[in-house]
Parts: C-alpha cells; structure tokens; sequence
C-alpha cells in the first residue's frame, strides 16, 4: 500500500488528499510535524517538504504537481481533468493561479492567521464600461428573447424582452447583453449534482470534507472551461454595446440586425440558426453592391483602397501591405531563466 507523507494544514498536501479520495485509493497517512521534521524526512525529499508519495516499489515522489499528475495519469478512472487539451489547459493555469496569488494567503489562514490576506487576494477586480442598464418588470407576454432598439431623445436604446423563470445566476455569470446567466445556472447545478453523486457512489454516503472536496475540484474542472467560454464570447459583445448607436444610426436595418447577432456568432452559427436570415443578408448586400459578394467587395482601409476583403500576406507584399495598412506587430516574448518565477509547491515550516 502505499504511503504519503501530509500534514494537516499543508495545502499542498491537501489537494494530493482530495485526489487520492476522487479515486477511491487506499494509502498510510503519515503526519509530518512542520516544526520538528524527522531527519528521514529529507531522505525522501532532500527539501524537507510535504506531500511526498511513496509505493512499495520504491518509486518516491515529492511535490504536489508530480504527484497528482502522475495519480491521473496511472489511474485515469475517473478522469479529473476534462478530455478537451484546451479545458484541462485552463484548469492547470487556474491552479498555477492559485499557487502565485493565493498559496501563502490561504497557507497563512490554515495556519491559524487572520483572513485578512486571503480577503485582499480574492479581492474582485472590476472594469467599468460606459453602456448603462437597467432592469424593469413588465406583464407584456414575451413569447421569447425580443430585441428592440429605438433612437430617442438622448441617445439610442434597446430593450432586452423574455419571460423569466424562478431560476437566477448562481456560481457563474457572463455580460448581460449574451443573455446566459440562467442558462449557466441551470448547467452549473446539472454539474454540480452529477459530481456530488459520482462522489457518493465511489464509497457510499460521502460527507467527509475531502469527499465534497474532492466532489467540487470534479465540478469545477468540467465547467471552467465551458463557462470561460461563454465568457470570452460576452467581451466582444460588450464592445458592441459601448458604440451600438453609431452603428444603428449608419447601417440599413437587415446589416445591423446582421451586425447585432454576429457581435458574439460567427456566421456559420447564425446559418444553422436561421438559413433563411443568413440567406436574405446576403441577397440585400448583393443588391446593395452591384451583385458582389461581400467579401469581393471593394474597401478603402486607412485612405488605401484594397480591391476586395481578403488581402493574402506573403513574404513578398509584406513589405508593401505594412507600409500602407495599420497592421500591429506582435512583440517579441522576453527570454527569462529558466525557473525565475517558480514557486515552492509543498509546505516546509514558516514562521509564526
């Protein structure tokens, strides 16, 4: 059986724990007194720390990374990262987050300290956007989500119309103007459920802290990625809205209506949608062209006229395009040593 060196209040040992319990695996727990470590200790790792992870074979594993990386990949059912490389890509840099914002702060806090610390760094962070908004209440019977946008006396307006639910938002939330809140509710309890009963059904009634634990780090590896997404797509969306009036007052209905859904859906989204949509903006901008297609349509970029929308790059009118089009360089990365900015992932003693 084999066996992990942990101490109570390490963090990184504690996450090592709600694995191991995720996957039903039978170990010895060894405590490790933090401020008096056996000397053997450093024979298995030579900087003294916890968690280390040893098998009867004689493989030893120090560090909380290695060691759960290597609990998934020998024992990968169940999966605690999502199957999609770029969701298990966003976990890892949300726990890599973690360790450099909020690893001493909530270190500090198990230890006995006060949450101050850990209060600053979970501290939101907030971005103030011009659009304002506001909520009202209606008995109007929405059929469903309405868009209305109307000019008025002191600027442009749109009115957001659906009938609401007794749902709301709970543990994640998106820009208003993507009109997900609900949904994300709804498919954050659906998740939430599943990996409390997955939970309860790999050793009966779990109700033991790593347990839930456990139940939760599940819950929030397979929704973060989802949720970022909706996310992601809700910045554009809310660029839109900060200058939607310009666009009203220049576009012809059926190319701001075009303009409005494809804020945050590509076209190939918006086709499936609705065909018959899709199908009528691009008659109404044929005719508004001469029969061209838009993206053979001509346009003045800069005070420069390009023949048609698709301008190929190649080695040779690179030169040239950069000289006529405000196109941005991309920055060379900075070189750093190799290790600089890496944090200890394993608790040693501290003072205090």
């Amino acid at each position: 059986m084999p066996t992990l060196y942990t101490a109570e209040r390490c963090p990184f040992a504690a996450r090592v724990r709600i694995v191991l319990a995720e996957k039903a695996l039978d170990y010895d727990a060894v405590e490790i007194d933090l401020g008096d470590r056996p000397a053997w200790l450093y024979e298995k790792n030579p900087l003294g720390k916890v968690p280390v992870y040893e098998e009867e074979g004689g493989l030893v594993l120090p560090e909380s990374w290695v060691i759960m990386e290597y609990l998934e990949e020998r024992f990968p059912a169940p999966a605690l990262w999502p199957a999609d490389p770029a969701e298990r890509a966003l976990g890892r840099l949300w726990l890599d987050r973690f360790d450099d914002r909020l690893g001493d702060a909530y270190y500090g806090l198990r230890r006995g300290e006060g949450p101050e610390q850990l209060d600053a760094g979970l501290g939101a962070e907030v971005e103030t956007a011009s659009a304002k908004f506001i909520w009202f209440g209606t008995t109007y019977p929405f059929g469903g989500l309405t868009f209305v946008h109307e000019q008025g006396p002191h600027g442009v307006f749109a009115v957001h119309g659906y009938p609401i639910g007794n749902g709301g938002d709970a543990a994640h939330t998106a820009h208003f103007s993507v009109g997900s809140g609900t949904k994300m509710a709804m498919e954050d309890a659906i998740a939430l459920v599943a990996a409390l009963d997955k939970a309860r059904g790999a050793q009966g009634a779990r109700t033991d802290p790593d347990g839930i634990d456990a139940a939760l780090a599940v819950y929030e590896a397979e929704r973060h990625g989802q949720v970022a997404r909706i996310q992601d797509a809700a910045r554009p969306s809310l660029s839109w809205w900060e200058h939607f009036g310009r666009s009203y007052r220049s576009l012809p209905p059926w190319q701001f209506a075009f303009h409005f859904f494809s804020r945050s859906l590509p076209e190939s989204k918006l086709r499936q949608r609705d065909p018959a949509f899709t199908a009528a903006v691009h008659a109404a901008w044929r005719e508004a062209h001469g029969g061209t297609e838009a993206l053979s349509t001509p346009i003045a970029i800069a005070g420069t006229a390009q023949p048609h929308r698709l301008v190929p790059v190649t080695s040779a009118s690179r030169s040239a395009l950069t000289k006529s089009l405000p196109i941005c360089r991309r920055a060379r990365p900075r070189r750093r040593r190799a290790g600089a900015d890496r944090r200890d992932r394993g608790c040693r003693r501290r003072a205090g």
